[in-house]
C-alpha cells in the first residue's frame, strides 16, 4: 500500500522495506522508519470488541502493557538511521509519554508527540 501510494504521489526517491523488527532487519540506512506495530496492551478489553475479535491477536496486542514492540523498533531503527533521520512510530492515545521515553532511552533526540485527526496523542516521532 505504502508504494502504490508513492507512486500515486510520484515520488521518485523513496525506498521501501519490509522487515521484522523481532529478527533482521534490511541491509543498509535510512531516512525515515515508519511503523504501526502491535501496541494494545493485551488485557485491554477492547480485545474483545466485535471490530477486532477476528483480528490476529499478534497484529494488535504486544507484551509490556503493549510497549514490547515500539521498544524493539526503536532500538533497531536507532541503528539503521542516517544522522539526522527519522523514527515514526504509532502508539495508544494512553502512550504518549512512555513511546517518548522508549525513544530517547534508545538514543532519539526530540522525540515529540503528534496528535490524529481527532486531537488525540497517536504517534511519536524523534531523530537521531
Amino acid at each position: 500500500l505504502a508504494r502504490a501510494n508513492a507512486l500515486r504521489l510520484r515520488l521518485g526517491n523513496a525506498r521501501f522495506a519490509r522487515a521484522d523488527w523481532r529478527g533482521a532487519w534490511p541491509a543498509g540506512t535510512f531516512d525515515l522508519i515508519v511503523a504501526n506495530p502491535p501496541y494494545i496492551n493485551p488485557r485491554d478489553p477492547h480485545l474483545r470488541a466485535a471490530g477486532v475479535r477476528r483480528e490476529p491477536r499478534g497484529a494488535l496486542a504486544a507484551s509490556e502493557r503493549g510497549l514490547r514492540d515500539l521498544r524493539l523498533i526503536a532500538m533497531g531503527a536507532r541503528r539503521r538511521l542516517r544522522p539526522g533521520g527519522r523514527l515514526l512510530l504509532e502508539h495508544g492515545a494512553e502512550q504518549a509519554d512512555a513511546a517518548r521515553r522508549i525513544m530517547t532511552r534508545a538514543g532519539f533526540g526530540r522525540a515529540r508527540t503528534l496528535r490524529d485527526g481527532r486531537g488525540l496523542p497517536r504517534a511519536c516521532m524523534a531523530r537521531v
